[in-house]
């Protein structure tokens, strides 16, 4: 080691200003090994600085007395670092005062009057890695606390769609019960009463079925189901119904169940009434039914029949009617704005009320 030593000694004397730039007064960590054995043979002033030792002592000493590594493990790097094979390592070295530190380590071969040795730049990395591993401790009890989460709304899904289930069992129930009751009765105005309410328990009971049977426990596409809702009310009250031409355009939207719920109620009350009162002395009825997106985060429903409209003078909020009370009742209750105007040409309702729930 003395003869490298002084070969080193020589060819740093002949480049002066140029070795101390580069070498000595390097604020990177820097190291020269002898791959063989492993011994340091120079060391900057900035190695001195970390590792805490002097310069004469750090170069005493062997790489393996500052890597944690064993001696074997060393070897192997060392010979992957000499062959070119790498020149990117991960290490832990230990100070003087005995502290571990994490580096990476940038390690290249270099000749030097014929002899191979290790130009070894070391960066410490410690805080970077702590920063690292208490990432991953977060991102893992993130992942944890993500899959906990998970398998409680799983559960949570299933035990609102079998709550879901057994109010729709049960809503079925009442509706059997009033058609039941329907039959039984001879009085047409009681007959109609009782039509009217299995129609209501009816417009329920098929959104708790969406909501035991479909995808999401809270949300439902509205299309589909109010355009089913419109028909089935057409079958049941439509005296008759090849003489009423039905436009139903209704914008897809997601609505929040209790949105739904009392809207679909409002709409069972408007079309009811339309299939009772507006078509009675028209030979060709006509129903529109249009639900679509408004200003400021609001929807706007409008149903528009070519009947006779109200009988003059007729103020719906005034009205003893329980389906106008009803209407009433449930606009207020998500939070909408009624207008109507009605003549000879027919009736109009418009709805307007806010996309969201509270």
């Amino acid at each position: 080691m003395k003869n490298i030593l002084e070969k080193i000694s020589h060819r740093f004397d002949e480049a002066g200003e140029l070795y101390k730039s580069l070498f000595i007064n390097n604020h990177s960590i820097m190291l020269i090994i002898q791959p063989e054995t492993g011994e340091i043979i120079d060391v900057n002033q900035s190695a001195c600085d970390f590792y805490k030792y002097s310069k004469d002592v750090l170069c005493s000493m062997s790489i393996m007395d500052i890597n944690i590594l064993s001696p074997k493990e060393i070897q192997n790097e060392m010979h992957e670092a000499k062959v070119d094979h790498r020149n990117y390592f991960l290490f832990q070295h230990r100070l003087a005062n005995g502290e571990i530190r994490d580096v990476e380590v940038y390690s290249c071969p270099i000749d030097l009057e014929g002899q191979k040795v290790l130009h070894s730049i070391i960066h410490d990395i410690t805080e970077r890695k702590r920063i690292e591993r208490e990432k991953e401790n977060l991102l893992a009890r993130l992942e944890k606390a993500i899959k906990e989460k998970t398998a409680a709304l799983e559960t949570n899904q299933l035990l609102m769609k079998e709550m879901n289930h057994r109010i729709k069992n049960n809503l079925n129930m009442v509706q059997g019960l009033l058609q039941l009751q329907y039959h039984n009765l001879k009085d047409e105005h009681s007959r109609m009463v009782l039509k009217e309410c299995a129609g209501r328990v009816r417009s329920i009971s098929d959104i708790h079925n969406m909501l035991a049977y479909g995808g999401e426990i809270q949300m439902i596409p509205v299309s589909n189901y109010i355009c089913k809702l419109v028909r089935d009310l057409a079958q049941n009250f439509a005296q008759d119904i090849k003489k009423v031409k039905i436009d139903c355009s209704i914008k897809d939207f997601l609505l929040d169940v209790h949105i739904l719920v009392p809207f679909a109620l409002i709409v069972t009350e408007l079309v009811t009434n339309a299939f009772k009162y507006a078509f009675t002395d028209h030979k060709e009825g006509i129903l529109d039914i249009h639900l679509e997106s408004a200003d400021s985060g609001k929807i706007e429903f409008v149903i528009k029949d070519n009947g006779g409209g109200f009988p003059p003078g007729f103020d719906i909020k005034k009205s003893n009617s329980l389906g106008m009370q009803i209407i009433l009742s449930l606009v207020e209750q998500i939070r909408g704005t009624l207008n109507y105007s009605s003549d000879q040409s027919g009736l109009e309702f418009r709805i307007l009320f806010p996309e969201k729930a509270l």
